[in-house]
């Protein structure tokens, strides 16, 4: 399945002549700030709460902050395509839970302004660019967000120890045993103590794509979230003065994501991996090699199917950080890698092809754990470090 975020964009056949000319690559970004990590260093619990999402406790939404995050990521990735002489983004791929789906929603409105605007530096007035985006004499291209199972979240213990006790309130790991620290792995839980949805086959606690565009559609924030309290108390503020009106004047009005409207699958967006045919649930978990196979699959079959193409995939902080190694060859600890914040990404390329018999591709990157776009608008969350790996 498919979801598409209809866009303006005034196409010439200089600009078609010359994208034919310039190589594709593959960006891979974590998803933004989450409600339930917020919540929790606020001193309270997403997942006992009610409403707003949270009975789907291993799926929370993103924080206005993060969607915030998500629509800069969008803009920058349009100034570092045009630094690396990169072909345009043609396609969204997004892991099916909602905190990425949101994040590729909001990147691809991001990039697309940017892109319509016909400006390097995504700064065009706010006329130029109202003008750009509505009048009826531009062309409507579509850029589609693609569901991928294959992006979703590490389904190892961890991952079902963060939402699946009577106390987990998110913590990777859970409470008892975040760290799991010299091979010391937190005491076994009862089995009457688990979630029952925990014992299920995984593919049930998957959204399927329509009900995700429906809730984001509906999805309004959570009233504990004041994630840009700080930002819309200076009215002058430097994070505020460099977004475009229409987007500070977004999340003031605390909107949801930007809609996003599903379309029929099609023989191109079938999913590369699907998730129901694993059978993995508590007990019976995915292995960190599996994770990474997924992943390096996923990033292969894509490349092929998008040859020339440059292709943004949205995925989650272990499965991100563990594809750096798997495609480069290198450690992905500091100073290589190191830790994968909220909406930093990586863009690789092709360079050669395995000359060991495997047959598999070398990717170099040529940009590596990148946050800069966070960073300029001093709207890194507090738990960047801690919250690294979901």
């Amino acid at each position: 399945m498919c979801c598409s975020i209809h866009t303006r964009h005034n196409t010439n056949l200089h600009h078609k002549t010359t994208t034919m000319e310039k190589k594709g690559a593959i960006i891979v970004a974590r998803h933004g700030e989450r409600i339930d990590y917020y919540l929790r260093d606020a001193g309270s619990n997403w997942l006992q709460g009610q409403g707003y999402g949270n009975e789907r406790k291993w799926d929370p939404p993103l924080t206005h902050r993060g969607q915030m995050q998500a629509r800069k990521l969008g803009e920058y990735l349009h100034k570092m395509i045009e630094r690396h002489d990169l072909a345009p983004i043609g396609a969204v791929y997004s892991s099916p839970m909602v905190r990425c789906c949101m994040t590729a929603g909001e990147a691809a409105v991001g990039y697309m302004d940017c892109k319509d605007s016909n400006a390097s530096t995504c700064s065009a007035a706010e006329d130029s660019r109202g003008e750009n985006l509505n009048s009826n004499q531009k062309g409507e291209e579509k850029l589609n967000v693609i569901v991928e199972e294959g992006l979703v979240e590490s389904m190892n213990d961890k991952w079902y120890r963060s939402w699946g006790l009577p106390d987990s309130d998110g913590t990777w790991g859970g409470k008892a045993g975040s760290n799991y620290k010299n091979g010391v792995f937190p005491p076994k839980v009862q089995d009457d103590a688990i979630d029952a949805r925990a014992k299920g086959p995984v593919h049930l606690l998957i959204r399927d794509p329509e009900d995700t565009s429906k809730f984001l559609v509906d999805y309004g924030g959570h009233p504990g979230d004041t994630s840009l309290s700080l930002l819309e108390s200076e009215s002058e503020s430097e994070s505020e003065s460099q977004l475009h009106p229409s987007v500070a004047q977004k999340f003031k009005d605390s909107k949801g994501v930007a809609s996003l409207i599903c379309t029929p699958a099609s023989a191109s967006t079938e999913p590369i991996f699907s998730i129901q045919g694993v059978d993995y649930k508590w007990g019976d978990f995915e292995f960190g090699k599996t994770q990474q196979d997924r992943m390096e699959h996923v990033v292969e079959t894509l490349s092929k199917r998008h040859p020339n193409e440059t292709i943004l995939l949205v995925s989650h902080g272990a499965p991100v950080t563990n594809l750096f190694a798997r495609l480069t060859g290198n450690d992905w600890s500091v100073p290589v890698h190191g830790v994968c914040s909220y909406t930093s990404f990586s863009i690789y390329q092709k360079d050669g092809q395995d000359q060991g018999g495997a047959g598999g591709s070398l990717w170099k990157a040529l940009a590596t754990n990148d946050s800069t776009h966070v960073k300029e608008m001093h709207m890194e969350a507090a738990d960047e470090t801690s919250s690294f790996v979901s």
